[in-house]
C-alpha cells in the first residue's frame, strides 16, 4: 500500500484521504539497469515501476483528489495517471508539489478524458522550484500545470507541456506566481498563460514573443496579460521581443504593469526595444540600459530606480519615422529618478520628444544629464499639445544635471515649471526645425534655491 492505498498487479493507488506531507515521491529506477526502487511509498522512499493511479477507484465518490507533496517529484519512467482506470470518479486528481519537478522518462496523463471531461492538475505552489519536463521516450497529455503563489519555478530544462494530442493543455502562470527563463530554456508544446498579476523573468537574447519559434515561450497558443509583471535580467545583450498583450491595445504597443530592466552584461544596448511599451504600474531601470531608439516608453505609474540601469534614447529628428519618444503620464508622485545612458552625450542621453503630465502634484527628479531634440512638453498631452490648465502641478527637477531643449517648449503655466539648483545647468540650443520664442517657467516654491541655475545658456535664432 502506498499512504493509506492499496496496490494491486502494479497499479498503485494513493488514498485521498490522506496525504504525503514530507520527502521525495520518485518514479521508476534510479538509473538504467538498476533494480526497481521500493514499491510501498514512506517519506524519502520511492514507487516502483508501474502505474501510480491518483485516483482510487475504490473510493468512486465524483469528487477532485487531492494530493500533496511538499519534497521533490521525479519520474524517470512507469506512470502517473491523474483519472481513476475504471473511470468511476468524473473528476481527475490535483497534485500539489513544493519542491523540484523532474520528468525525464516514462507517462504524465489522465487517462479517461474524453469520459471525464477532465484533465488532471499540477499544481506548483512551494517557494523555490526548479521545473525539468523533457519528452524524449516519455509521454505527457491531458494534465494541466498551474504556478501558484509564493512559488518562483525556474526552468532547469527545457519544459514540453504537451507532446501528445490533443495539444490543449496548459500552462498557466496565476496571480502572484513566477516563472523564470533562463538564456536557452523554452516552453514549447500546447497554450502558455500569464494571468494579470503573475510574474514573468526572462535572460533569453530574444526576449518574449507572441509567433516564431524564438524566445523563452514557443508553444503553439501564447497570451500575455497586460496586467502582468515582466522582468529582462539576461547577462548577454537582450530584445524585448515583439508581443502583444491582452486586451490588446492597436499599433503595436505593448502594454504591461510592472517593467524591470536587470541586464548585466555590460553591453552597449542592453535590452533594446523591439516595439513601443506602456507602463502602467512600475519601471524599474536596475541594471544595464533599456535602448528605446526609435520606439516610444510611456510612464504611467512610478519610476523606482534604486540600482545602476538607466534608458538609452537616441538624437532621432522628428523627419526619421519612428522618433524616439518618452512621455511620463498617469497620476500621483513618483520616486524616480529617471536616468540616461550618457555614454553618447548629446545622443544616447536625448529623445525626440518628452512630455511630463502627471494629474496631481508630482515632482520628476533628473537623474543625469538629459536632452529633447523636437519638442519639450510640461503638462502637456501626448505628443507635446498644451491641455486647458486644470490646476495640475508638474516640477521637473534639474538637479546637478544639465537639461538641454532644442526645440519647441510647452509650459502652460507657472504650476509646470522647472525646479533648479547652485549646480543646475539649462541650455535652449538652436534647432533649425524650430524658429519660434520660448517661455519656461522656474520653480518659486523656495525662492533663491528652486529658481536658481548655475549656468542658462539661449543659442536660438
Amino acid at each position: 500500500p502506498i499512504d493509506g492505498g492499496s496496490s494491486t498487479a502494479g497499479v498503485y493507488s494513493f488514498n485521498p484521504a490522506a496525504s504525503i506531507t514530507s520527502g521525495t515521491l520518485t518514479m521508476g529506477q534510479s538509473a538504467p539497469g538498476t533494480p526497481p526502487l521500493a514499491a510501498a511509498y514512506t517519506p524519502g522512499a520511492g514507487v516502483a515501476n508501474g502505474t501510480l493511479q491518483l485516483n482510487n477507484t475504490a473510493l468512486g465518490s465524483l469528487i477532485t483528489h487531492t494530493h500533496n507533496v511538499s519534497g521533490n517529484v521525479t519520474i524517470i519512467d512507469g506512470s502517473i495517471d491523474f483519472s481513476s482506470a475504471d473511470n468511476i470518479d468524473n473528476l481527475s486528481s490535483i497534485l500539489n508539489i513544493g519542491g523540484n519537478f523532474s520528468k525525464t522518462g516514462g507517462t504524465f496523463q489522465s487517462s479517461n478524458p474524453s469520459t471525464t471531461g477532465k484533465f488532471g492538475l499540477v499544481n506548483f505552489n512551494g517557494i523555490a522550484q526548479t521545473l525539468n519536463n523533457t519528452t524524449a521516450g516519455s509521454t505527457n497529455r491531458e494534465v494541466n500545470f498551474y504556478v501558484l503563489p509564493p512559488s518562483v519555478s525556474t526552468l532547469i530544462n527545457n519544459f514540453d507541456i504537451n507532446n501528445t494530442a490533443p495539444g490543449t493543455e496548459t500552462f498557466e502562470v496565476r496571480t502572484g506566481g513566477t516563472i523564470v527563463f533562463d538564456a536557452s530554456r523554452q516552453m514549447t508544446g500546447g497554450i502558455f498563460n500569464l494571468n494579470a498579476g503573475g510574474n514573468l523573468r526572462t535572460a533569453n537574447t530574444s526576449g518574449i514573443n507572441s509567433t516564431g519559434p524564438s524566445g523563452s515561450v514557443v508553444t503553439s497558443t501564447r497570451t500575455f496579460s497586460s496586467a502582468a509583471n515582466y522582468e529582462y535580467n539576461g547577462t548577454a545583450a537582450q530584445n524585448t521581443g515583439v508581443f502583444t498583450t491582452t486586451p490588446t491595445i492597436p499599433l503595436k504597443i505593448v502594454e504591461v504593469n510592472n517593467l524591470t530592466i536587470n541586464n548585466t552584461s555590460g553591453s552597449i544596448d542592453g535590452v533594446t526595444a523591439q516595439q513601443d511599451f506602456i507602463v502602467n504600474g512600475i519601471f524599474t531601470a536596475t541594471a544595464g540600459k533599456f535602448t528605446i531608439r526609435q520606439r516610444s516608453l510611456t510612464i504611467e505609474g512610478n519610476i523606482a530606480n534604486s540600482g545602476t540601469g538607466v534608458i538609452k534614447g537616441h538624437n532621432t529628428p522628428v523627419a526619421t519615422v519612428p522618433n524616439t519618444e518618452l512621455y511620463i503620464l498617469g497620476t500621483g508622485a513618483i520616486a524616480g529618478p529617471l536616468r540616461f545612458d550618457q555614454t553618447t552625450p548629446g545622443v544616447s542621453n536625448f529623445v525626440t520628444a518628452f512630455t511630463y503630465n502627471r494629474i496631481g502634484t508630482s515632482v520628476l527628479s533628473l537623474g543625469s544629464d538629459f536632452g529633447a531634440r523636437e519638442t519639450f512638453s510640461l503638462a502637456g498631452n501626448k505628443g507635446g499639445s498644451t491641455p486647458a490648465v486644470d490646476g495640475r502641478i508638474c516640477v521637473l527637477n534639474i538637479g546637478s544635471n544639465t537639461l538641454n531643449i532644442n526645440g519647441a517648449t510647452a509650459f502652460p503655466n507657472p504650476n509646470q515649471c522647472l525646479r533648479g539648483s547652485a549646480s543646475s545647468r539649462l541650455i535652449f540650443a538652436t534647432n533649425p526645425d524650430y524658429a519660434s520664442d520660448t517661455r519656461f517657467y522656474m520653480d518659486q516654491s523656495a525662492p533663491g534655491v528652486s529658481n536658481l541655475l548655475q549656468d542658462l545658456t539661449i543659442n536660438r535664432p
